[in-house]
Parts: structure tokens; sequence; C-alpha cells
């Protein structure tokens, strides 16, 4: 009885040695994370003089690209993850097709697997029927990725167009993909839904996006029938200059610096002595051009078709 006692002495000392070196090991982690929270924290102050603005400001834009969508988590974590901080509105979007397309072909491979393994014969062919419309799905995504590319902005209007026509037919595509596994045998079909998850919600957020495109060109002088017409420089009265201030198309920044011209962006047309430098025949797609006339303001038309500017009243 007596050795019977000691080895369960002995047993109960390991186990206390056991308990101390764990309780040791987890006291040291929470040291090491509450020091590494705490100079997190000290840093956090640095970090948005030392570059984190542009992180910070590449997150604003994800969330602009993003707010209209219905699915916002799946779109802000897609973009923040693949947009590679940029700022860029038409990068993102490009990134949100490339990201979507993505996922699609992920979703395709698996269901080549799936066909593979499986043997019920209706199962097969709505795995088949699904692989084919994925294919469909990924060609409409592809078209519109294509057109992204080589947008002009006279034409917005028609390119969007296009662009909601192709990512409607997808999702239809997506979801008649999983209509078909109705009445199978096995989980092919609930492993369909979620491989097909994030593509679906990624797809209605690239409709909401392109959507919400039709409305990056708004405000007095935005649609066609009210851009401005006249040829030149119309110097506008006090009274009538303080209705619009100017402003630019997607990219309008990059296609400035990139022709060299010098301009003042985000001018106020409430200060008529501030003035852009873009001459009126400088082609700049989406700018108006504001000069100090004779302590008024006025407005220049690029030189593209039917002025192409974009002009927002303040009270948008």
């Amino acid at each position: 009885m007596s050795m019977s006692y000691g080895y369960d002495d002995d047993s109960k000392r390991k186990k206390r040695y056991a308990v101390i070196s764990i309780s040791s090991v987890l006291l040291i982690s929470m040291v090491v994370a509450v020091t590494v929270g705490v100079n997190l924290s000290k840093n956090d102050g640095k970090g948005d003089s030392e570059g984190n603005g542009q992180i910070t400001a590449s997150v604003k834009a994800v969330k602009d690209i993003c707010a209209p969508t219905d699915y916002k988590k799946t779109c802000e974590d897609s973009l923040i993850k693949n947009g590679k901080n940029t700022t860029d509105p038409m990068e993102l979007v490009k990134t949100a097709f490339s990201v979507t397309m993505k996922q699609i072909t992920d979703a395709a491979k698996k269901s080549q697997t799936i066909i593979d393994l499986q043997k019920d014969p209706r199962t097969r062919m709505a795995l088949d029927q699904c692989k084919e419309l994925m294919d469909y799905a990924l060609g409409e995504l592809s078209n519109s990725f294509e057109e992204l590319g080589k947008l002009e902005f006279h034409k917005l209007d028609e390119v969007l167009i296009n662009l909601r026509i192709w990512l409607s037919a997808a999702i239809s595509h997506e979801e008649t993909c999983l209509e078909g596994f109705q009445g199978t045998q096995g989980n092919a079909g609930e492993t369909m839904k979620k491989a097909l998850k994030t593509a679906i919600e990624l797809t209605h957020n690239g409709l909401a996006i392109i959507s919400e495109m039709s409305n990056f060109n708004t405000g007095p002088g935005a649609a066609l029938a009210n851009r401005v017409t006249w040829p030149g420089i119309k110097t506008l009265s006090n009274e009538e200059i303080l209705k619009f201030t100017p402003d630019q198309y997607i990219q309008g920044d990059v296609w400035v610096h990139g022709k060299g011209v010098p301009y003042t962006p985000g001018l106020l047309a409430a200060n008529p002595n501030a003035a852009t430098t873009i001459p009126s025949n400088s082609a700049a797609p989406g700018f108006s051009s504001f000069t100090n006339t004779s302590g008024a303001g006025s407005v220049s038309p690029a030189a593209s078709p039917q002025g192409s500017i974009k002009i927002v009243s303040k009270s948008n």
C-alpha cells in the first residue's frame, strides 16, 4: 500500500510541476503580448507621419468603392488584400473584377474535382452543367474587364450599359449552377454553394459598383445635354460662379500629371482670385479651368467633345 501511495504522491508532484510550467509559459506569453501591444500603440502615432497616410488613403478609397455594395465586408477584404494600397478608383474596380474571376476559376476547378469523385449520374450532370455555366460567367466577366481597360469617358454611359448586362448574365449563370443541384444525392450541391459563395457575392458587388459608376459623372454640366458647349472661355459673374466648383473624372489627376500640365486641384469657385493654370485647349478630360477675369471667375471647357468636363454643383 505504501508503494502505491508513494507512486500517487510522485504522480501528483509531476502534475503540479507540469501545471506550474504551463502557467509560466502562459504568463510569459501574456507579458510578451502586452509588451508588443503597448509598442504597437506607441508606434501608431508615428505611423501616420511615416507612410501610414498612404495606407489610410487607400483604405478610404476601398471603402468609397465598396459603399454601394451589398456584401461590403467581402468587397473591402478582397480589395484591401489585393489592391496594393492604390487610391485610384479605376484600378480598384479592375482589381474587384480580377479577384472575382479568380474566385470563379477556383470554383470551376473544385467542380471538376467533385465530378471525378461523383457516382450519382444526376449529380454528375449538375456538376457538368455548373462547370459550363461558370465558364460562361467567366466569359462575361472577361468581357467586362476588357471593356474597363479601354474605357473612354465620353462613352461612359454606353459602356456601363454593356457592363451591367454582362454582370447580370454572370450572376444568372452562377445562380442557375446552384439550382441544378436540387434533388441530387450527396453533398455536392452544398460543396459547390460554399465554393461559389464568395464569387457570387463579388459578382453582385461588381454590379453594384458599376451601377454606382454612372453617378461618378453627375451634377450640372455632367450629362451630355448639360455639358458646356461654348468655345474658349466664358466669363461668369460673381453670383454665377458661386454655383460651381471644378472637379475631375476618374484618373483626371493621372492624365494631367502625365501631360505635365500644371494645375491647382480642388479649386473652389468661391475664390475667384485662385486659378488653375490648365489652358482652355489642354484637352484635359474632366477639368474645368477657373481664372481671374475682372474680379469674377471664368470657366474654360477642355478641347474635347462638348467640353467633356465635369462641373459639380456645391449643393451636391
